[in-house]
């Protein structure tokens, strides 16, 4: 079991993604929604994208070749 090398954490990820995507996202009550698709083996190179500032949103990590690593999207939350 395990991987041929070291990975990035998925939370990890998650954490640094919604980081730099603080500008973007409401200051409070937000839902985030991840999916992680394949792993980042490290070291590696990956990109951030995300759609517009605002109260509903979506983004995701992806490598090399185009491969997506993790896919998300915020929106309000709900009670």
């Amino acid at each position: 079991f395990g991987f041929p090398r070291a990975i990035a954490h998925g939370m990890w990820l998650k954490a640094r993604a919604l980081a730099a995507l603080e500008d973007h996202l409401p200051a409070s009550n937000v839902e985030i929604s991840v999916q992680f698709q394949k792993p980042v083996r490290l070291p590696a190179d990956v990109t951030l994208s995300a759609s517009a500032a605002g109260s509903h949103g979506e983004f995701r990590v992806e490598g090399q070749e185009g491969i997506v690593h993790m896919i998300g999207s915020w929106q309000p939350a709900t009670d």
